[in-house]
């Protein structure tokens, strides 16, 4: 026979190696804890459901919306831009419903653990929207950024939504859209080219950066004659052009003042020689007489 002693240490030893796997088991089942929700999140909440809930008890009062695209964005939506007033409160719930409301007691049949709100959106694996009586409860308000985004003056942009989604909200974007900015011809982009929704600290929405600015050019650039184009742009055949003509008229300026210098010096010179010759005929005259005179006193003199 097997000792007492030992028959007891071997049976110690096998409940412990149940135990063990029991563990192990459970730590494999059990589900952990998702941390996959979208800014905006409240926490994971209880809510009745069945026959016996009350329409006035559910923790939102407008809904369920089911869907098979069901995410945070498809219930911010239904609740913003679908319905005849906009909610302050999202909802999610088995995956596939969504909530709407704005009454302030969502927390009434009390806040549970986020582990127990793990059914993954079934329009968005990477989120999660509830379990059956609980529900995901976000503030919208705090998962969306402002419409505020241009496009500059004299510009335009481009959005681009988060996960490629064909609608966006009317008065504000999702969390993820990206905005790209660019200027009409002749004015240059200031400040960033693109901006996005972003998450700066826990449920704060906000831009990346500002909306940019288009300013006009200071002076027009003259773009290169290349072989592609064939020919010169216009600005630049403008500017041939101008410069030709300030050419012709600062040559004919030259010209003019030339001209006029040298008509004063003929002019001057003609004087000059004038002057010359009627010196010159003055004193031919007055030698004449001078010679006239002289040769009369001769003669009375040799006569006389």
């Amino acid at each position: 026979m097997i000792p007492l002693q030992i028959l007891q240490r071997t049976v110690s030893t096998r409940l412990l190696y149940v135990e063990l796997w029991v563990v192990i088991f459970q730590l494999a089942t059990v589900p952990t804890t998702l941390q996959m929700n979208a800014p905006g999140y409240l926490g994971c909440y209880e809510d009745c459901e069945g026959t016996y809930c009350v329409p006035d008890d559910r923790v939102l009062s407008h809904g369920p919306m089911d869907s098979d695209e069901q995410s945070v964005e498809w219930c911010f939506r239904r609740c913003l831009d679908s319905q005849s007033m906009s909610y302050k409160y999202a909802g999610l719930e088995i995956g596939k419903e969504c909530f709407c409301g704005n009454n302030e007691d969502y927390n009434r049949h009390g806040k549970k653990d986020d582990s127990e709100c793990q059914d993954r959106c079934t329009g968005n694996s990477d989120q999660i929207c509830g379990k059956s009586r609980r529900i995901s409860m976000y503030e919208i308000s705090q998962g969306v950024c402002s419409n505020n985004i241009g496009p500059p003056t004299n510009g335009s942009h481009v959005i681009t939504n988060p996960r490629s989604l064909s609608y966006n909200l009317n008065n504000f974007k999702f969390f993820g859209t990206r905005v790209d900015f660019s200027c009409d011809p002749g004015y240059t982009l200031h400040g960033a080219s693109s901006i996005e929704c972003i998450e700066t600290d826990y449920n704060n929405i906000t831009w990346s950066d500002f909306v940019p600015t288009c300013i006009e050019n200071s002076s027009t650039t003259i773009s290169p004659f290349t072989a592609d184009d064939g020919a010169s742009t216009d600005g630049y055949k403008a500017t041939e052009t101008n410069d030709r003509r300030k050419g012709q008229l600062e040559t004919g300026m030259i010209v003019g003042i030339a001209v006029g210098i040298i008509a004063a010096l003929t002019a001057l010179l003609v004087v000059v020689i004038c002057l010359r010759k009627k010196r010159a005929n003055k004193r031919t005259g007055i030698s004449e007489v001078v010679m006239d005179t002289g040769t009369r006193k001769y003669a009375n003199s040799s006569y006389g």
